[in-house]
């Protein structure tokens, strides 16, 4: 039989090969799309995120606005703090507390360098430090604990520099002449304002203030003792009483650690019942008074009319307490004395019957005064 003839290789129909070939392309262009698609979708997400992240963060300026410093008081809850402040934990309160009392501490050291006010400050900033570190970890969102950091490590930076800063050398002291502390004419921080009232109204008048310190004269006040006389010399004119006790003087009027209180047994007791005198810082004589802690019957008159006092002992501010008590002041200056005669009144029905339960004459230079009405800012 014949042989067919041999065809050549068939090859794929043209419409096979076009679908197919459609299909592919089809398929790369979705894919592409999509690659594209989610490449823009996930930048965009990318990019609010790090928006977000950015905005989030604090601003930083070159020039920032300071904050509001905290209103500090020295005890807890009391002031206006700025908003932000209001927290109520013990540990961040205590830190404000201790805040202002280092403040209050620090200005009165720097009032009289003498005191122990400075080591008083440190100790209530250190502690303030601490408990404001404390709370910066456990500080709720909104409260900014920086101002109130920032004004503790102030403090901490005066009271450094207070520290290295050599004190003030006193002037030299010189026999005879009145020796207070250096800052003596300073005001005091406290004064009660009826006892000013009635203090003013003891001294007023009686001498010119004045801000010059005296020297030794040989005016009399007792016994052959003298203003500025030596302490020992003294005592030795008055027969050496037996001692009780010394204190220092801190009656508002009198400058501060400068003056101390000797009180003693009376040399004469059948006319008083204990004797003071008030030194200074060379122990010289600036006041002297006679106590009777037991009178017998009232010695000073009494008027009804006459002003109304609280302040029985102008040297160490004994005051009346009982409402139905009454308290008389009898005023001679002779100059250079002032002495001034103090009684204080338990009154009966009768107010002839009054009974006297305590009077005091106190004995001081008439140049003291005018030192203590020139450190009150008392206008002459």
């Amino acid at each position: 039989l014949p042989s067919r003839p041999t065809l050549p290789p068939s090859r794929p129909r043209p419409s096979v090969t076009a679908a197919e070939a459609s299909g592919s392309l089809l398929l790369a262009l979705v894919l592409a799309i999509g690659t594209v698609g989610c490449g823009a979708w996930w930048a965009l997400r990318s990019r609010d995120q790090r928006i977000h992240a950015a905005v989030s963060l604090p601003v930083k300026s070159e020039n920032p606005i300071p904050e509001p410093e905290v209103v500090v008081s020295g005890r807890p809850g009391e002031g206006e703090a700025p908003d932000g402040f209001n927290w109520e934990h013990p540990a961040y309160l205590r830190a404000r507390t201790r805040v202002g009392h280092a403040a209050e501490a620090l200005a009165g050291w720097q009032t009289d360098p003498r005191s122990d006010l400075l080591a008083e400050a440190r100790a209530a900033t250190v502690e303030a430090l601490e408990l404001l570190d404390l709370c910066g970890d456990i500080a709720p969102p909104g409260v900014d604990l920086q101002p109130l950091q920032d004004q503790a490590r102030r403090l901490a930076q005066q009271i450094r520099a207070a520290e290295r800063t050599p004190p003030d050398d006193p002037p030299p002291m010189e026999a005879g002449v009145l020796s207070l502390a250096t800052r003596w004419a300073t005001q005091p921080r406290t004064m009660d304002p009826v006892l000013l009232a009635e203090v003013t109204k003891l001294f007023q008048g009686q001498a010119v203030p004045s801000d010059q310190p005296f020297r030794r004269s040989a005016d009399t006040t007792f016994a052959s003792v003298t203003f500025l006389m030596p302490l020992t010399e003294a005592l030795d004119r008055l027969g050496q009483p037996a001692w009780i006790e010394d204190q220092p003087l801190t009656f508002f009027p009198y400058p501060d650690q400068s003056l101390t209180l000797r009180r003693y047994q009376s040399p004469r007791p059948q006319a008083y019942d204990e004797l003071r005198l008030v030194t200074d810082l060379q122990d010289q004589v600036v006041i002297m008074q006679l106590v009777q802690t037991q009178p017998a019957a009232p010695k000073l008159p009494t008027d009804p009319l006459q002003d109304r006092w609280t302040l029985v002992d102008p040297v160490t501010g004994r005051v009346s307490t009982e409402p139905s008590e009454r308290v008389t002041h009898r005023i001679r200056s002779t100059p250079p004395l002032l002495r001034i005669d103090s009684e204080l009144l338990a009154p009966g029905e009768d107010p002839a019957r009054s009974t006297s339960t305590y009077r005091v004459s106190t004995l001081m230079p008439t140049r003291l005064v005018g030192l203590l009405l020139y450190r009150l800012a008392v206008e002459p």
